[in-house]
């Protein structure tokens, strides 16, 4: 019987001996993926947090240093006006500035000044400056590592609106055709013209108890609203005020369609809630352009539609907002006024000829006095001529200055209204955003 020797040095192991090591690996190995996991997670989670806190705190240098450049913007403007002491001063628009050559633009205001003397000179100089200003006023300049827009208004190139008689609301209301839609349910909709209601209503909203005229919407309307408010019965702070009178909307405020930046054409606080920038709008309308392409291809909506949608794109109309104001008298600067301004004063509202006077107005401005300004509108019409001396005016000392700043992609505006007071300045408002 043969009998199987085992080694002196070795000794039987056990089957599962060797198993055990295998297994303790396997749950290690199972450990160190878990970990590395867990670090790598929070590593892109602590990356993701630091680079979002550096892009915000980048762009919140970029809104500090955009709002300084825009101040300093206000303070070039300020400067501007400072050096500049004549009596008559034209700020020209870039609508202006259009119709002229470049050597026209040199000698905006003065016609031609000689400029051999120092003062002539420097009068040139000015004027060179603001025309510049007015060409960049969309686009804004180089400066200071970013670009800088600054505009310089005359306040009384718009009507005001606490000093404006209800002939004069009535006929801006009318001529830029302000209405309200009735709905019926057997017939179309009508739309009904509300200037004369409408001028009635803002002479209630400023007007003090005792004193409201009738026709126009009452305490008892605003009561009736949700949430229910009561007129001012005071001045209108702000010409945005108006979206509180009855019948007024966005529309009639801010124009249709607002073809202009948030930030160019209106106030600070005047920029409609929900507006976007101009970028972002300007793919939203090529979206719309891709989307009806796409509707005419698949032959979806009647031609009928198509022409309505065509016609409501056609209509523009100007805001309110751009055509008001709560600051100065009620004259009317006609170097400064809009075509919309002036085509509802006495003498050329009601004049048969009132389009031809403001055209002729326009493309002889500026005018460095009053009987200047009348004289050419007598060309037109004598009578007409006679009436406007009431209301012409061809400077004013109540400006409004805009200064617009981007650095990178931030926007910064900053925009005051001041009073000129010889040589110093007092501040009627000032808003930033």
């Amino acid at each position: 019987m043969s009998h199987e020797s085992t080694p002196v040095n070795q000794s039987p192991v056990p089957a599962a001996t060797w198993r055990v090591p295998r297994r303790r690996a396997g749950v290690a190995l199972l450990l160190v993926l878990a970990i590395t996991v867990l670090l790598a997670s929070l590593a892109i989670s602590f990356h993701d947090e630091t680079l979002n806190r550096l892009v915000l705190a980048r762009m919140t240098a970029q809104d500090q240093q955009a709002l300084v450049l825009a101040r300093s913007g206000i303070c070039l403007a300020k400067a501007l006006l400072r050096k500049d002491k004549r009596r008559f001063v034209y700020f020209p628009s870039p609508e202006d500035l259009e119709a002229r050559d470049a050597e026209t633009d040199s000698s905006l205001g003065s016609k031609g000044a000689d400029e051999k003397t120092p003062e002539s000179k420097e009068i040139g100089v000015l004027e060179r400056a603001y025309a510049m200003l007015a060409r960049t006023r969309s686009s804004g300049f180089a400066f200071e590592g970013g670009r800088l827009s600054i505009s310089i208004e005359d306040e009384s190139g718009r009507l005001n609106l606490n000093r404006a008689t209800q002939a004069q609301l009535a006929a801006l209301f009318s001529h830029l055709g302000l209405s309200k839609t009735k709905k019926f349910d057997i017939i179309d909709d009508v739309k009904e013209d509300i200037s004369r209601e409408l001028a009635l209503s803002v002479m209630n909203w400023r007007a003090v108890e005792g004193l409201k005229v009738p026709g126009g919407a009452t305490d008892n309307h605003y009561r009736s609203l949700d949430p229910p408010y009561v007129p001012r019965s005071g001045n209108f702070e702000l010409p945005a005020e108006m979206l509180l009178v009855k019948d007024v909307t966005r529309d009639h405020l801010y124009g249709t369609p607002p073809t202009v930046t948030a930030t160019e054409a209106y106030s600070v606080w005047e920029v409609p809630p929900g507006w976007q920038p101009d970028a972002a709008i300007g793919a939203d309308d090529e979206g719309d352009e891709t989307s009806r392409e796409t509707e005419k291809k698949s032959g979806s909506g009647s031609e009928d539609e198509e022409e309505e949608e065509e016609e409501e794109e056609e209509e523009s109309r100007p805001g309110l907002a751009s055509l008001l104001t709560v600051f100065g008298n009620n004259r009317i600067n006609v170097n400064a006024a809009s075509e919309h301004i002036l085509r509802v004063q006495p003498g050329i509202f009601d004049s048969p000829s009132g389009e031809a006077i403001v055209k002729a107005l326009i493309e002889n401005r500026p005018f460095s006095s009053v009987p200047d300004a009348l004289r050419v509108a007598s060309t037109v019409d004598n009578r007409a001529a006679a009436r406007m001396n009431a209301w012409v005016q061809v400077t004013g000392n109540v400006l409004r200055i805009r200064a617009t700043a981007w650095i990178g992609k931030r926007k910064k505006m900053v925009e005051t209204v001041i009073l000129r007071q010889g040589e110093g300045f007092r501040h009627l408002m000032y808003r930033q955003n």
